[in-house]
């Protein structure tokens, strides 16, 4: 990993996790996987500096993505048009424990792809994705954290096609569903270390003071962390991030050929 990288997603990213962060994370995921998965432990608790295990569910190796791919994107030219930082929820695409183990991210990238398409949406756009566990429902739903160029009729029609097709599956009683939030791009180094994460976690229901049901984050039960660590690995950093009509641009380049982390 670069220095300067690194240096330079530090200063602009404030929140991005430490070293330090990312090593006690993989002891916590390896305890978790002592018993369950000896071989995925194995390979987390032998990845050292002069050899990383160059798994995406090692917390270490991925935050040397993080960085490589924050860094790309810093420093890439803002050109017009504006972008949009977009969060959508995929809740017809649901998965039970025993179907992410087989989760298909080529097949469900290319089905987004066709709802972009479908909506007008025009490239470039890049993003990531992750599921949440959601602890009401015993289901992940999939979710993607996009940069999508600013067209206010496009992003309405997408979300139009998103409530349609999410209309009548999976929602917590009391919640509403939001299959689409979109931000405008102000703190870029924020809003860029959220488009490629390695924590997976668990959304859980509680209620506030005045009774309102409400929605919080936390760390995943353990069959649940062992289950996303294996998924993890299975899928790999390449598989985990999106992109729909990018040219070979530096940007792209980057994303898509991580030769210092590929898988040999």
């Amino acid at each position: 990993m670069n220095k300067r990288d690194l240096e330079l997603v530090m200063r602009k990213c404030p929140r991005f996790e430490s070293k330090e962060q990312a090593m006690v994370e993989k002891a916590v995921r390896a305890r978790a996987l002592l018993n369950a998965n000896p071989e995925l432990c194995d390979i987390l608790e032998n990845c050292k500096a002069k050899k990383r295990c160059k798994s995406a569910a090692c917390p270490v190796c991925f935050r040397e993505q993080r960085v490589r791919l924050v860094t790309t994107l810093l420093e890439y030219p803002q050109k017009r048009p504006k972008w949009r930082f977009v969060t959508i929820v995929m809740y017809a695409d649901y998965l039970t424990d025993e179907q992410l183990r087989s989760f298909d991210v080529s097949k469900f990238k290319d089905k987004f792809r066709k709802l972009l398409e479908k909506a007008g949406i025009e490239g470039p756009v890049i993003g990531g994705i992750e599921p949440d566990y959601h602890e009401s429902e015993q289901k992940w739903l999939p979710v993607l954290h996009l940069l999508v160029p600013k067209d206010k009729t496009a992003l309405g029609v997408l979300r139009n096609l998103l409530k349609k097709r999410n209309k009548g599956h999976i929602r917590s009683a009391g919640t509403k569903k939001r299959p689409m939030l979109v931000k405008k791009v102000k703190e870029r180094g924020s809003l860029y270390t959220y488009l490629f994460k390695s924590y997976w976690v668990q959304v859980s229901i509680y209620s506030d003071k005045a009774g309102k049901s409400r929605t919080m984050k936390k760390r995943l039960p353990k069959k649940q962390l062992v289950l996303s660590l294996e998924t993890l690995h299975r899928i790999g950093f390449e598989n985990l991030t999106f992109t729909y009509k990018v040219k070979k641009t530096p940007v792209s380049r980057a994303i898509l050929f991580p030769k210092s982390l590929a898988k040999k």
